[in-house]
């Protein structure tokens, strides 16, 4: 039975991700200030959990994408995975592996489009990893948050609202309330919307800039040569492409490498 939200002293303490109640969710209080200043490059972590996210490129078709996680618990943590989401605006279909013993699958929180996975029961425990849990989605591969959901009594809260991947208003229907850790990985976010040579070279761009200030690619050498080969041509792309292939597993991490090298492919599709 999925777990309902707790108001103790106006704060919400938990919610399950797999069910979307039948009645209206308590409103969840908010500050404005507390959420302009919050950067959507951040990773929040419950003491005693952590995790690792492992993405990998399954498919990528001219309108959707499909992607796959493996998420591995710390061995240091203290608690179990119980469930895991990311941000997936134009979800399509959510798949489980039969691997992890009664997990479910999920398209939404409440009001807001996610991939998500869990068990009820069967828990992921600290030193373990989850088989591979695969979603196809509309879009174009992007930067999305995830959630990963911790077992044992609530101690820490966090919260994070539509507003950080998903341009609807913060609503309690849309914000994301659970113990656990929170954080950015590659995921399948909306069909850029100027899909011109010059647009799509400017969104690679900015990946580009994110993806070093995430540390998924670390030396700075190589985001400034990475930076310098975004240019509509084909003949810059491919050298971005081979950079991206010589780099990867050194300086640049499989993250950014799926991210990166997709939209550069993106781009070269449009020349």
């Amino acid at each position: 039975m999925a777990r309902v939200p707790h108001l103790v002293m106006g704060v919400v303490l938990a919610v399950s991700t797999r069910h979307v109640p039948s009645h209206p969710r308590p409103s969840i209080p908010t500050s404005p200030t507390a959420h302009a200043s919050r950067s959507i490059d951040t990773v929040t972590h419950a003491p005693g959990f952590d995790v690792v996210v492992a993405p990998a490129l399954l498919d990528l078709a001219a309108d959707s994408v499909t992607l796959s996680y493996v998420v591995t618990v710390l061995p240091t943590a203290r608690d179990s995975l119980t469930s895991f989401m990311v941000d997936a605006p134009g979800v399509l279909h959510v798949r489980a592996s039969n691997a992890w013993a009664g997990a479910w699958t999920s398209t939404s929180w409440h009001e807001r489009a996610t991939a998500g996975w869990g068990a009820d029961s069967a828990f992921l425990a600290p030193g373990s990893s989850t088989p591979p849990l695969v979603y196809s989605a509309r879009g174009a591969v992007d930067i999305v948050r995830y959630w990963a959901e911790a077992d044992g009594p609530v101690d820490t809260v966090d919260t994070v609202l539509a507003s950080d991947s998903i341009p609807t208003p913060p609503s309690a229907d849309t914000a994301v309330t659970l113990r656990g850790t929170t954080g950015l990985t590659v995921g399948v976010g909306p069909t850029p919307v100027d899909r011109s040579p010059g647009g799509l070279a400017s969104r690679l761009s900015h990946l580009i800039t994110r993806a070093c200030r995430l540390g998924w690619v670390d030396e700075r050498g190589v985001c400034n040569s990475l930076g310098a080969k975004v240019r509509p041509d084909s003949a810059s792309l491919g050298a971005l492409l081979d950079e991206l292939g010589a780099q990867r597993g050194k300086h640049v991490s499989e993250a950014a490498f799926v991210l990166l090298s997709a939209n550069a492919r993106m781009l070269l599709d449009r020349l």
